[in-house]
């Protein structure tokens, strides 16, 4: 599987707005997972992820 660069895919986008990645640790032995979201107002810049305890 091919080694792909974050920052250098989000950076040729100058809003990539929201994104999940998923892939494999270095050492291909974890999984891994990660939701970003970005805001263009301030009310949306200051949004604030709350675990619930459902997931």
């Amino acid at each position: 599987m091919k080694m792909m660069s974050l920052a250098k895919e989000l950076s040729s986008n100058t809003y990539p707005g929201r994104g999940i990645v998923i892939g494999r640790s270095g050492d291909g032995k974890y999984a891994v997972t990660a939701y970003f979201i970005m805001g263009r107002s301030e009310n949306s810049r200051n949004r604030v992820f709350v675990e619930d305890g459902e997931g």
